[in-house]
């Protein structure tokens, strides 16, 4: 493939990255998540996309930005990114560095502000060489996606449906590689009621919500030792009283289960059922047990690897290493994305195509600088197979 020249200079896209860096966009700053939406649609528009607005109609979140430019066939390529983040810019952290320098620092710069400059870089340079493609062109920005982009999955999975190719900017994982699969999760809250009392008083005769709760935690915990895609953690648990000589009458905890698979999700899930159902401490005198209930709070389906997704991915991580001189493995990421939502069984689906980047979620988090032009450069080339290969292929057959 010939070399891909740029119109616009490393140095402009930067400083574009600087100003997005510098937006207090976390999660739960509306005005400032909007704000970065504003300013991608912008960008966005200069290259002829026509941008859309959706209300979160079920949280307070940010609207999702959705951004199309037809192309000359009903084939649909979807490439999706967050312009939220779990940090903000502060007096101590902010965005630094330049071009001349390895890395580029700064709250919220790899996820994903970096991965979000990297598509609209991509795109650019992509429909300077090819102003009428022969496929339709959509770019998803999440408002809220550090928070499971709660309130839009039914709009990704209409999206993903509809979409022919779907194309993630995370960050790479592992020093460049790019991400073929991602884990689900479902998120249960766990609340036990038992009978408060005077622990010197009842005693041992008690029906102790905490008690319980440990109880079923430890059967919950065994559950890492059947799957080796599966695991189970517990984040929080609380109860309704902080005192020493208090029964407990309640207790939550919020638990989090990861798999990589549907069916592996749905046999965990019938798991946790039977162990909730199945209460251990007995109140002697009556026969009485602690009541159990559940909730689940978020449920992110498995981005599962798929057979037809293979040759397009070999082919992008190709065309990285093509340009910068390195082989990077295609791997699975523990954690969940937007992706998940979007990529069925019927969908050539990958992640990870943003910069190569460290200390994710923290306040200094970075990229590297050279990946910002690598992996724009690659986005192009693929961009140009599917229009000049793979869609014209399709298209005359």
């Amino acid at each position: 493939m010939a070399n891909i020249q740029v119109s616009q200079s490393l140095d402009h896209d930067v400083h574009l990255l600087k100003e997005m860096v510098n937006v207090d966009s976390q999660t739960n700053n509306v005005s400032g998540v909007n704000h970065i939406q504003k300013m991608i649609a912008k960008s966005l528009n200069q290259i002829g996309f026509k941008n859309n607005f959706i209300e979160n109609k079920e949280y307070a979140t940010g609207d999702l930005l959705i951004s199309n430019r037809n192309g000359n066939s009903n084939y649909n390529v979807t490439l999706v990114a967050h312009g939220d983040t779990v940090s903000g810019p502060c007096e101590k952290y902010s965005f630094s560095g330049s071009t001349t320098q390895d890395y580029l620092f700064g709250p919220g710069i790899a996820d994903n502000k970096a991965g979000i400059l990297i598509a609209l870089r991509g795109l650019r340079n992509f429909l300077e060489h090819k102003k009428y493609p022969k496929f339709n062109i959509q770019l998803i920005i999440s408002p809220s996606e550090e928070l499971g982009s709660q309130g839009f999955h039914q709009a990704f999975k209409k999206i993903g449906r509809a979409s022919d190719i779907v194309l993630g900017f995370e960050p790479a994982l592992n020093e460049g590689s790019i991400i073929t699969s991602r884990k689900g999760n479902r998120w249960y809250k766990i609340s036990v009621y038992g009978q408060s009392g005077h622990s010197g008083r009842v005693g041992k005769n008690a029906l102790n919500a905490a008690h319980e709760l440990s109880l079923i935690i430890s059967q919950l915990h065994q559950l890492n030792n059947l799957f080796s895609d599966v695991s189970v953690n517990v984040g929080s648990i609380k109860t309704n009283h902080d005192k020493f000589n208090i029964i407990c009458g309640e207790a939550t905890a919020k638990v989090d289960v990861r798999f990589s698979t549907k069916k592996n999700r749905d046999i965990i899930h019938q798991m946790i059922i039977d162990i909730l159902n199945s209460p251990t401490i007995v109140k002697k005198n009556t026969g009485e047990r602690c009541r159990t209930l559940f909730s689940i709070e978020d449920d992110c389906p498995p981005f599962e690897r798929c057979n037809k997704t293979n040759n397009f991915s070999n082919y992008y991580n190709n065309l990285i290493k093509n340009i910068e001189g390195i082989s990077h493995k295609r791997e699975q990421s523990g954690g969940a994305a937007d992706i998940n939502y979007l990529a069925d069984s019927n969908t050539i689906a990958f992640d990870g195509l943003g910069p190569i980047a460290g200390n994710i979620h923290r306040k200094d988090e970075y990229i590297k600088t050279t990946s910002l032009d690598s992996r724009s450069k690659a986005l192009t080339q693929f961009l140009i197979h599917l229009d000049e290969e793979f869609f014209s292929n399709q298209i005359t057959t």
